[in-house]
């Protein structure tokens, strides 16, 4: 908004903010999509933390996945 006002032209401030408007979409809509991204894995990112070789635990005894492991 900065860049619009040091325009002495309202034909460049319109589009320097349509332009940042456009940008602030996409990125609202990037953030919408990695937010249901996580919201869809959750489980499988909180059973995940749990891999790591300190707890002594692997995939197959984490649950849900123990039960993909289990015959």
């Amino acid at each position: 908004m900065a860049l619009a006002m040091a325009k002495s032209n309202n034909v460049e401030q319109k589009s320097l903010l349509l332009e940042s408007l456009e940008f602030l979409k996409k990125a609202r809509q990037g953030e919408d999509t990695l937010s249901n991204l996580a919201l869809d894995n959750a489980v499988y990112i909180r059973a995940a933390r749990h891999y790591h070789e300190y707890f002594k635990r692997s995939p197959d005894q984490v649950h849900p996945l123990s039960l993909l492991a289990k015959p």
